[in-house]
């Protein structure tokens, strides 16, 4: 999983704020393909579909907020991810 983590998700990640949308999305699908429940791609995942920018091709609000919802009751327990998903939260009150 280390492994994944490693190239996978942390590379999306890496590419968000430099927003390579396309990159972002090659790097998640094999994660996601693994490991489907994978938390940090799921979060990587849920800020890909909530950046509302013109040329984001990938941009859905709805996907973002389902997403936000299945993560918020594993973030209970993760600060990492917690923290991650802080940002997002006001997001469900759209």
């Amino acid at each position: 999983m280390a492994l994944l983590n490693d190239h996978g998700d942390g590379a999306a990640r890496a590419s968000l704020p430099l927003q390579r949308w396309e990159d972002v999305q090659r790097h998640l699908e094999p994660v996601l393909a693994a490991v489907p429940d994978h938390p940090p791609a799921l979060l990587a995942l849920a800020w890909l579909l909530a950046i509302q920018a013109p040329d984001n091709p990938y941009k859905d609000l709805e996907g973002a907020k389902t997403l936000i919802r299945r993560l918020q009751p594993l973030a209970e327990n993760d600060p990492t991810l917690r923290a991650g998903l802080e940002p997002l939260l006001p997001l469900l009150a759209q």
